[in-house]
């Protein structure tokens, strides 16, 4: 599925809840999770995504504006080379099923990914995965399925 952003959102290093952006890969439904929880995928599904993030990280920390919550996740691409003047999206799904977007720099096949959010703990589980802004301006394409942030 695409989703579109306007062209002015692309230039704000964070962009906030628009619309979309929803439908990924599909995964295996647990009856037990919240919104934003999914099982693994086979690995033969796991190969359809160019891209796979691990490590994910939704860490509290008390900062002297009040709470927020630090992301870190690890990414790895098999079958996609990243463009340095391309740009990349980290979509952060909290447990209502809104959608965080903040615009990222990835050049290499693999590294790590970390930003604070003024978003509460509690607003979680959180879950991510990683867009590239293609074709018309603000089209988002999923490069990585949503992994789970513990």
């Amino acid at each position: 599925m695409s989703v579109r952003i306007c062209a002015n959102c692309l230039s704000w290093v964070a962009l906030a809840m628009i619309l979309g952006c929803e439908a990924g890969a599909p995964t295996t439904p647990d009856v037990n999770a919240g919104p934003g929880n999914a099982q693994p995928l086979p690995q033969d599904q796991e190969a359809k995504w160019p891209g796979k993030l691990s490590a994910g990280v939704a860490l509290p920390q008390t900062l002297p504006d009040g709470t927020q919550v630090g992301f870190s996740v690890d990414y790895r691409f098999r079958t996609y080379t990243p463009d340095p003047r391309a740009q990349y999206v980290w979509e952060i799904r909290k447990g209502d099923g809104s959608i965080e977007r903040l615009v990222v720099q990835i050049a290499k096949q693999k590294g790590t990914l970390s930003q604070f959010l003024p978003v509460r703990p509690e607003a979680g589980p959180f879950s991510s995965r990683i867009c590239a802004v293609q074709g018309e301006p603000g089209e988002l394409t999923p490069l990585t399925d949503w992994v789970s942030m513990r």
